[in-house]
């Protein structure tokens, strides 16, 4: 897909694009923004916050991208997909507009009119990360503009804080009085879509029964994910399979740096195992929303989860946060998930004792109008256009549904007991069974595959296998290794074990679900027609057996 382009001649001038415009264009010669994106993580946020001009026909968006950043890579190609109109950053000097804005602090401001104004957007939560300088061998404030850069010229930065401003201008004497006080959009999408909580955790395939942990990591070495890289597979190690589902969302500079196939590639054992892997340009939001629990770091990701009431574990927090800040607050007062220690019980831990306020002190320090973003910024940027707001309301939109990579699972390690009458399974996606714990003295372990696993390896090695495409004689010839066989009824599954026994089981289970009682049954020696307690986390259901 191609963005539409401008078409700019070398002897074009703004003159002429103000004839063309009137000639050709079907809305007259009308007042223009640029939308200067310089990086994919500025991209999204700069798409974010070109909605305050949502419904307007007086305004032309007109976008390009300052290619100079090592995480450039994504941002053409995110809004190519608009088909918008699209000017290169080598042919903005020939182009008309009236307002510049952008997400990004780095775009080459030298590149653009100095008689228009730039509105800067931070794209994260404040000023609270010092980041590797591109210009020399030290640090710089993340988010605000170089002063050599703000200098005669119209430039303003837009915080959500009052405290913010006194940061910059503490920072850069520069900045002092040309900074305008708005929303956040992605708080403000937070908020509107916490209605749509079980819509979201519908889309994501999250049962209601079960609870939703989601990982999110900034980027750089002292992330999350840099310092703890089987974070995601413990995780879905060590919490069952049939009570939590397991997201990740990790920064964009992290997709840009290593590339989204990379990315992939590096994570596919988890993504294997079930995780929900969140694209960077759709569907964080929905699925903080969703999320039971957040496990993060010192990224702006982890305040927004805070702020909105979420349980929040720290798997890392960097040393790269500006004293002082909000951010830094987080990382005194939020628990921290020790790698040491069992991942479940911190987890359960984290839930049951969680009070959704507790964080409400560190949201007023970063969000001073929230719900407000869109109308704030509509209104700072027709003030610097010039131009009466529109007479409608701004619209307060909900976070976008989330589209994850959510690939089905296919094969398990159980781990089964008998207490009782009472089975109880654990189940583990196969793919990160090496990140188990130990099993108990009275678990029975196996690994159960099911037909439409893509590595045929784990038929070899399978106890159980489901609904094989072959008669259940034929599954046990082919695989020397299987123990138990299994195919699905209409109320329940028949099983065969090896050397011809067979049962008939009724229940309300999946398959291999029902073929795992039965395994732990016959180890146990309780395989006789009768009634057991089938559970699997929370929930019991009833399991007849019929042996014949």
């Amino acid at each position: 897909m191609r963005a539409h382009r401008i078409g700019v001649d070398v002897g074009d001038s703004p003159r002429t694009a103000e004839r063309d415009a009137r000639r050709w264009g079907t809305f007259g010669d009308e007042p223009t923004v640029l939308a200067v994106a310089r990086t994919l993580t500025s991209a999204i946020r700069l798409l974010e916050a070109l909605e305050a001009f949502l419904g307007d026909t007086r305004v032309q968006i007109v976008f390009t991208v300052n290619e100079t950043s090592r995480f450039s890579a994504g941002a053409v190609e995110l809004i190519n997909g608009l088909y918008s109109k699209f000017v290169a950053w080598e042919d903005v000097p020939r182009t008309r507009y009236h307002l510049v804005i952008t997400a990004s602090e780095n775009v080459d401001l030298e590149h653009l009119d100095r008689q228009v104004p730039v509105l800067v957007l931070p794209h994260g939560i404040g000023f609270h990360k010092l980041v590797p300088d591109s210009e020399g061998d030290g640090t710089r404030l993340s988010g605000l503009v170089p002063a050599h850069r703000l200098r005669d010229r119209r430039i303003w930065h837009l915080v959500t804080h009052p405290e913010q401003a006194e940061q910059l201008a503490d920072a850069c004497s520069e900045t002092a009085g040309s900074t305008v006080l708005g929303g956040d959009t992605s708080y403000d999408a937070l908020i509107a879509g916490e209605p749509l909580r079980a819509h979201y955790r519908k889309a994501l395939r999250v049962a209601d029964d079960q609870r939703l942990v989601m990982i999110t990591s900034t980027w750089g070495e002292q992330s999350a994910l840099g310092t703890w890289r089987t974070l995601p597979e413990q995780l879905l190690a060590e919490l069952p399979a049939d009570e939590y589902r397991v997201a990740a969302v990790a920064h964009p500079n992290v997709w840009t740096w290593h590339s989204d196939w990379d990315l992939r590639r590096r994570m596919h054992n988890a993504v294997a195992g079930g995780l929900l892997l969140v694209p960077p340009t759709r569907g964080w939001h929905a699925t903080m929303i969703a999320s039971d629990l957040v496990v993060g770091d010192h990224g702006s990701v982890s305040l927004y989860g805070a702020a909105i009431g979420k349980p929040l574990l720290l798997a890392a927090f960097g040393s790269e946060i500006v004293p002082g800040t909000v951010l830094e607050e987080l990382g005194e007062v939020a628990n921290r998930l020790d790698s040491a220690a069992g991942l479940r019980a911190q987890v359960d831990e984290a839930l049951a004792a969680h009070e959704p306020q507790r964080f409400d002190g560190l949201a007023k320090r970063a969000f001073a109008m929230p719900g407000s973003a869109a109308a704030l910024l509509r209104k700072v940027c027709y003030e610097l256009l010039e131009l009466a707001e529109p007479r409608v309301d701004v619209p307060l939109r909900a976070a976008a549904d989330p589209a994850p990579e959510d690939i089905e699972v296919f094969s398990h390690e159980v781990r089964g007991s008998l207490t009782g009458s009472t089975i109880t399974l654990t189940r583990c996606p196969a793919t990160v069974r090496g990140h188990l714990p130990d099993s108990a003295a009275d678990e029975w372990r196996h690994l159960v595959v099911r037909w439409g696993e893509r590595n045929v390896l784990l038929f070899d090695s399978a106890s159980i296998i489901v609904d094989a495409e072959l008669s259940l004689p034929e599954t046990f010839h082919r695989y020397p290794g299987c123990r138990l066989a299994a195919v699905s009824t209409v109320d329940g599954c028949e099983v065969m074990a090896r050397g011809g026994k067979r049962v008939s089981v009724l229940g309300k289970a999946d398959t291999a679900q029902l073929a795992s009682a039965v395994y732990v049954a016959m180890l146990e020696g309780v395989l006789h027609q009768g009634e057991l307690t089938l559970r699997l986390g929370s929930s019991e259901s009833t399991v007849a057996l019929r042996p014949h």
